[in-house]
């Protein structure tokens, strides 16, 4: 697996995870642990600094910030698709 890759998906999983564990979250019944927050902290700069290692720092910080954007606008949305049994 390429790094860019590697530095992509670090960077998705840690947005998820500071997402799941903001209390106002809706896609779970509860937040999840402080710990997810502080490991979806570290994983977004994890990914940041792979990702400069692997491609040219302008556009290694576009990718970042792009992928951060993406999920950030989208994971609300998720919960329109779950089926409700009502």
């Amino acid at each position: 697996m390429s790094l860019k890759l590697l530095g992509i998906m670090i960077s998705l999983f840690s947005c998820m995870s500071l997402y799941l564990s903001h209390p106002n979250q809706i896609l779970l019944k509860s937040s999840l642990p402080k710990t997810c927050l502080y490991m979806g902290s570290i994983g977004l700069v994890t990914g940041l600094i792979i990702l400069l290692f692997s491609i040219p720092t302008l556009v290694a910080v576009f990718i970042w910030l792009a992928a951060i954007t993406l999920v950030w606008s989208f994971i609300p949305f998720l919960n329109l698709l779950k089926r409700s049994n009502t």
